[in-house]
């Protein structure tokens, strides 16, 4: 599964924004936008997640691929179906 990471944010207590990146919790959660899928996993059933979907997963369960473009850099991630914890449909 190809994910283009979402920059995540929580709210304190008191309203400031806190960015999760500085966690050094192996199980932070990470939420990006699937970009692709493969077919190899689920032989010919109905994958559960469709291009476009959020999801959420570990941060340290995945590859990081940096892909060059005219725009700049992108960074994607690889990930494996059991390691997503969740999704959100549009």
């Amino acid at each position: 599964m190809l994910i283009e990471p979402v920059a995540a944010a929580a709210e304190s207590k008191s309203g400031l924004i806190l960015d999760n990146s500085t966690s050094n919790d192996a199980s932070a959660k990470v939420l990006g936008v699937v970009i692709a899928l493969g077919d190899t996993e689920f032989k010919g059933k109905p994958v559960p997640w469709k291009k476009g979907d959020k999801v959420m997963f570990r941060r340290y369960s995945l590859d990081t691929l940096k892909v060059m473009t005219d725009e700049g850099t992108k960074e994607y991630s690889l990930c494996d179906y059991q390691d997503i914890l969740g999704h959100f449909e549009k």
